[in-house]
């Protein structure tokens, strides 16, 4: 297998990683209401309204308006939707799913929007990421308006940028996702943002979470669970490497799928390449934890947890490695993942969901 593709994967991922823990520019409001991280040369715009914020990076924005009256991020929510619909989403429909999420251990809410705009005779599709968050008695909501071609590029950059919004003096702690709705209609959205607290709208909007996606392979197919997503062009990469996948509630958090077919391939091997697969991430790895369990199918899978390190910008990361080990079809399948060490539990677990799943 070819190390030096895996080693620049593992350079993007832990870039991914380090800029999401270690903020390259790390704002801290003035009036002590909030803190977050921006990419390397971003910045505050000059403020012309005391509540308004207006951070700014190479030609993109994140708009943010602080609210002293409500946390209530159901209704900050509505108010950042409001926004967006007076800023040329005149219709906005949801893209993908709206999350309920504590992030830093404030609850918090994120959506993505798509509605098309006529400008001098021209329709273009834009898309608007709303978040709202709680800060103690008060809250804020954030949003930015990306187009279609923007979108794949900057979409996790402003997320990132959301996530890392935390309270004066505390620390970045992780994002847990609570819940994953559809939303209501939106056509009442400008009226539901000037009430005071939820509307009904608000409270009886669908419930309904979105569907797993199911992957195929020539050999077998597995259910990607809700915040999994493949990253585009991966089965190109090399031969035994098939799926590269990364997983939204958790910044940095990653999986690659690898597929071993033929008479030499048993377990024990594949069991020291993936060893070997660990320590070109982590060269410093060490194996905490190895066990046998049996899948839904009643094959059995071999699980090995690792801990370890990586420097990205000059930065220390601690990760954790999850790497599961089952049969696919005609291929014996490496499910190798990587991410902080602090969500290594939850890594954990949902790799063994997509392993349980595989027919």
């Amino acid at each position: 297998m070819k190390r030096t593709i895996l080693h620049l994967i593992f350079a993007l991922l832990l870039t991914g990683i380090s800029q999401h823990v270690f903020g390259q520019n790390t704002y801290e409001d003035l009036q002590g209401r909030f803190v977050l991280d921006l990419p390397k040369g971003w910045a505050l715009e000059p403020q012309t309204v005391d509540k308004v914020y207006i951070f700014k990076g190479k030609s993109k924005s994140l708009i943010v308006e602080y609210n002293e009256d409500t946390n209530d991020i159901d209704q900050l929510f509505l108010n950042g939707l409001a926004t967006l619909k007076s800023s040329g989403l005149s219709k906005p429909e949801t893209h993908s799913e709206i999350k309920q999420l504590k992030i830093n251990g404030l609850q918090a809410k994120w959506g993505v929007y798509k509605s098309d705009y006529n400008a001098s005779g021209i329709t273009v599709t834009l898309y608007g990421l709303v978040g709202s968050l709680g800060l103690q008695d008060q809250g804020l909501y954030a949003i930015a308006i990306l187009n279609e071609k923007d979108l794949k590029k900057w979409e996790a950059v402003i997320e990132n940028i959301f996530q890392s919004f935390r309270l004066p003096g505390e620390q970045l702690s992780g994002v847990q996702e609570i819940s994953s709705t559809e939303t209501a209609d939106d056509s009442d959205v400008s009226q539901a943002a000037t009430t005071n607290g939820p509307t009904a709208d608000a409270e009886d909007g669908g419930s309904q979470k979105s569907a797993p996606t199911r992957w195929t392979h020539d050999e077998f197919s597995i259910t990607l669970p809700e915040g999994w997503h493949e990253q585009e062009g991966n089965r190109a990469m090399e031969k035994e490497m098939i799926g590269w996948f990364n997983y939204a509630p958790i910044a940095g958090a990653n999986s690659m799928l690898f597929c071993y077919q033929g008479i030499i391939w048993n377990r024990k091997l594949i069991s020291q390449t993936a060893d070997k697969t660990v320590k070109a991430a982590m060269p410093d790895a060490e194996l905490t934890n190895s066990y046998v369990t049996k899948l839904a199918n009643n094959k059995k899978a071999n699980v090995m947890v690792y801990t370890g390190s990586g420097v990205s910008n000059g930065n220390e990361v601690e990760l954790g490695s999850v790497n599961i080990i089952y049969r696919g079809g005609k291929c014996v399948l490496h499910q190798f993942g990587l991410g902080p060490l602090k969500e290594i539990a939850t890594l954990e677990k949902q790799l063994l969901a997509i392993a349980n799943s595989v027919e």
